[in-house]
């Protein structure tokens, strides 16, 4: 050991380490390879800081240098394979021309300012943290902490580039919300204990993303994409999901697949795709303004969520209840194809221009409606004929298809903007306290299409039709209305 600098050149051939120490810096050249000569597993540099740079490979043939350093500085035309066997770890650079193999065997962070590989990149850290500054690599990379991986840097530079990226936290957690880890990358795989943050300026091409506690939360400047196949699942665990991307969240022909609890929330600039299989799914919110989100609930689950806020709602369950506080949107189409299921919506908004809902179902719950103009109503259920009941506790206006019809405060605006239009077809209609159902159309069918003769109650008031007569009729108690103009084919 020397107290003070090591400064050691082979200028033609490899440099055989035995062990070489300096109190100060241990600065290494060799026109050639710097290898491990003894194998013994000692150390075979140690020094404050340690500077190598080879012509070859650091570590050929995958036979690890071992160092002791605070600091560490190399570059290699070929491979690196590097050990730190004692402390903490600074990386200040890292060039290697092909794999590189970066392990912190002993206690302590890996600290990466910079590193630039050619070929596939391992960075393990067995005792501590990795704290990242920015790491690209022409292959794939894998970065493993024993306890967080945690993005270093003060501004929103990329801290991993690869073709591939797998992260592992053992114990802790994959960035923070404030400061994720920021990726570029055509397949990411995750794994955290409590938590996962990670950004992307462009796509962010999930495989599977699982932590077992923490919020898991994914942005991305472009799409939020699915690269697994079949039914594999893109999210685990977590007690949160939060997904923002500027450009879609999956796509059409490959939804992002949710296989957690926890409740997600999503904020999209294009379209939001999520499939479930044999599970519930429970939405925050969806939020965006020109997107349409499309949900998908294969086998037994049900949907629940407090707002969902696009242009169309597309909502797809083959054995479930769906229940949403809020929807905003310009159209509805549901459908719920499980037998007796229910879809409640608590407050329907449409937008200023809306196209219309379209809902197959059983049941359809709708505490309040509102819309801005007359729209197209269209209700069945799962026999292709008329569903079982609908409620409603606002307004509704439009056509639609009813076995039952509840109205409770509510004005029914059942209206036929052209001869196009479907039918209304009511069979049985109740009116409870301060509604009014009206219908301006003069050639409403309110009846059920076969013999049943229509009945209409009224608070406690009941008036019952055969099918085929063809009058006007106006009845107003004092609790409730129901008013026409023209006459109802029975």
């Amino acid at each position: 050991a020397i107290s003070g600098d090591v400064d050691l050149e082979v200028a033609a051939g490899n440099l055989q380490l035995g062990y070489v120490a300096a109190a100060g810096t241990a600065r290494l050249r060799a026109s050639g390879d710097i290898a491990d000569a003894s194998g013994d597993g000692g150390a075979d540099v140690a020094g404050s800081v340690v500077d190598l740079d080879a012509g070859g490979a650091i570590g050929p043939n995958q036979r690890f240098v071992e160092l002791i350093a605070e600091r560490l500085t190399a570059t290699a035309t070929g491979a690196i394979y590097l050990v730190g066997n004692a402390g903490g770890l600074i990386v200040e650079e890292i060039e290697a021309g092909g794999d590189l193999w970066l392990v912190l065997d002993g206690a302590g962070d890996l600290i990466v300012d910079r590193i630039n590989a050619g070929n596939d990149t391992r960075l393990y850290a067995y005792g501590g943290d990795v704290r990242l500054g920015t790491a690209e690599t022409a292959g794939r990379m894998w970065v493993l902490a024993a306890d967080s991986i945690l993005n270093d840097e003060t501004t929103d530079v990329t801290n991993l580039t690869a073709s591939a990226i797998e992260l592992q936290a053992v114990a802790g957690h994959i960035g923070i919300e404030a400061s994720p880890v920021r990726v570029i990358t055509s397949s990411l795989t995750a794994t955290a204990n409590d938590g996962i943050a990670l950004a992307s300026t462009e796509d962010l091409s999930l495989g599977a993303v699982r932590s077992a506690s923490g919020a898991i939360a994914l942005s991305a400047d472009g799409d939020i994409l699915n690269t697994l196949t079949g039914a594999a699942t893109n999210l685990l665990g977590g007690d949160s999901v939060h997904l923002i991307a500027l450009g879609d969240i999956g796509t059409s022909n490959n939804a992002i697949r949710i296989g957690t609890d926890a409740r997600v929330s999503a904020r999209h600039g294009g379209d939001l795709y999520l499939r479930t299989s044999n599970r519930d799914l429970n939405l925050a919110a969806t939020e965006s303004e020109q997107g349409w989100a499309y949900l998908s609930l294969l086998g037994e689950g049900d949907l629940s969520a407090d707002s969902v806020t696009a242009r169309g709602l597309h909502l797809r369950l083959q054995d479930g209840d769906a229940a949403i506080d809020t929807v905003a949107t310009g159209e509805l189409d549901a459908v719920l194809a499980g037998e007796g299921r229910e879809l409640s919506i608590a407050q329907l908004l449409m937008s200023a221009r809306p196209r219309g809902v379209s809902v197959q179902a059983d049941r359809l719950s709708l505490l309040n409606v509102q819309s801005g103009r007359a729209m197209t109503f269209s209700l069945l259920g799962n026999d292709g004929g008329i569903a079982d009941s609908i409620e409603v506790l606002g307004s509704i206006r439009g056509t639609a298809r009813f076995s039952e019809l509840y109205a409770d405060q509510a004005l029914v605006d059942v209206v036929r903007p052209d001869a196009r239009q479907s039918r209304i077809a009511i069979r049985r209609m109740i009116v409870l306290t301060g509604a009014t159902v009206r219908t301006s159309s003069i050639a409403a069918t309110i009846g059920s299409g076969d013999a049943t003769p229509f009945r209409l109650q009224v608070g406690r008031r009941a008036v019952s039709f055969p099918r085929r007569s063809n009058r006007v009729i106006e009845v107003v108690p004092r609790t409730a209305s129901l008013q026409t103009r023209g006459g109802f084919e029975m």
